[in-house]
């Protein structure tokens, strides 16, 4: 596996708006964003905060998806 320039930038990217993403969580919620917790939350339905936990995965899956199509399959497994 060859680790080219173009992979490290995508990486420092992801994780900088993961970064920015939990920071600015916990400054709006005062909670540090756990995925498995928000993910629990929406499996068993907790009515008080939902909708704001499915849109946060819903986005993720969006993310996900977009960049998928956009980079392809190759750039991740070469």
């Amino acid at each position: 596996m060859i680790i080219n320039l173009k992979d490290i930038y995508l990486a420092a990217a992801g994780g900088l708006l993961i970064g920015i993403a939990t920071s600015i969580h916990y400054l709006l919620k005062g909670r540090v964003t756990g995925f498995s917790g928000i993910f629990y939350s929406l499996i068993t339905f907790d009515k008080n905060s939902f909708y704001w936990k499915l849109s946060l995965m819903s986005s993720v899956v969006l993310s996900s998806s977009l960049l998928y199509k956009y980079f392809g399959y190759f750039l991740f497994f070469k």
